[in-house]
């Protein structure tokens, strides 16, 4: 009886093995056997598919530049967005973290649309943000147009550091003559003893000084690239255009012209009589607007040409003249002077 159920035991065990491997061999056909079974016709399922692809704007800010005024930045550059690529993207701008406005970037850019023909040519930006004159940072925000998400870049604005001046004009239309002064610059006493008229010769030698003030608002430095050769204004009769050569022009300061002048006037003397003969020349004050031309150079190299304003003063000496008081030789005035000989001085320039 023991040995029985040994050898039904051995069965029992024999068949669950055979129906373990029969399992395992149908959960993993073998599809390289001469005849394969049904299962191996079968085709694999697909993949699943990829992620759609997703694009953020692309933004390129070609500058940020101080205005040649120094009260704005200009800041100018493209984007575009391959989800709409001929759709104008809005940008958002900041100055310093604070909010200064949007503007859509629709300006033509012919380069862009040559370099990029799939977006096209209708993506630029060019603004000028109002701005103290202090040193900024500038960041623009292009706004995604679909899958992606916004696009930011930030500069730090270039500062205008210099002007150099080629060329200074004035505003003659606008000059006015602001002031004149009379300045004695010699006195002669001939005195006549004698019952005769007699008539002498008067020379003097006397200086005079010409003044040229410039000045600006600027708040840069400002240099001549060449020495200015131009006329200034002054007053002679009018507000008119010096013709004796150039100036050195002397930004908000001054510089000064000494000239020597050489005064010849005949002097006729009734007889028994005194006169006094007074050289006098007066001295004009002429204010005018001037423009200079020439190059704004920045911090970073970049260099633009352009303009700047400012004031001239300036005081000029002309209308010479001598002056006669005759008296008789008891010292009071003569009731009947003779008369001078007229356009009778003559003014020599020493230098």
């Amino acid at each position: 009886m023991r040995a029985l159920r040994t050898t039904v035991a051995a069965v029992v065990t024999g068949l669950g093995l055979s129906l373990a491997f029969a399992t395992a061999a149908h959960a993993q056909p073998d599809c390289d056997v001469p005849d394969p079974p049904p299962i191996c016709d079968r085709e694999p399922p697909d993949p699943p598919p990829d992620p759609a692809p997703t694009y953020s704007p692309v933004l390129f800010v070609d500058g940020a530049r101080q205005a040649v005024t120094r009260d704005g930045i200009r800041v100018w550059g493209w984007t575009a967005d391959a989800d709409a690529p001929r759709t104008p993207l809005t940008v958002r701008l900041t100055v310093d973290g604070v909010a200064a406005g949007t503007r859509t970037a629709d300006l033509s850019r012919p380069d862009v649309g040559a370099a990029y023909p799939f977006y096209g040519p209708l993506h630029g930006f060019d603004v000028v943000l109002p701005a103290s004159a202090a040193g900024h940072t500038v960041c623009v925000t292009a706004v995604n147009a679909g899958s992606g998400s916004d696009t930011g870049s930030c500069r730090r604005m270039s500062e205008v550091t210099e002007f150099l001046a080629h060329g200074i004009d004035y505003d003659y239309a606008n000059a006015v003559m602001a002031g004149s002064q009379l300045d004695s610059k010699f006195s002669a006493d001939v005195s006549n003893a004698t019952d005769v008229e007699q008539t002498s010769t008067v020379t003097r030698t006397v200086s005079t000084t010409d003044t040229q003030g410039w000045s600006d608002t600027l708040g840069i430095k400002v240099s001549v690239a060449t020495e200015i050769k131009a006329g200034i204004p002054i007053f002679q009769g009018g507000i008119k255009v010096s013709i004796e050569g150039s100036y050195s022009f002397t930004r908000n300061g001054s510089t000064s012209k000494v000239s020597s002048w050489q005064w010849t006037q005949p002097v006729k003397t009734p007889p028994r009589s005194r006169v006094v003969a007074e050289g006098v020349v007066t001295r004009y004050t002429v204010i005018a607007p001037y423009t200079l031309t020439g190059t704004f150079v920045y911090d970073d190299g970049a260099r633009l040409p352009g303009t700047t304003t400012g004031t001239f003063v300036g005081t000029n000496n002309t209308d010479f003249e001598v002056r006669f008081t005759q008296y008789d030789l008891d010292g009071l005035r003569s009731a009947d002077p003779v008369e001078q000989p007229a356009e009778s001085l003559r003014v020599k320039r020493l230098r």
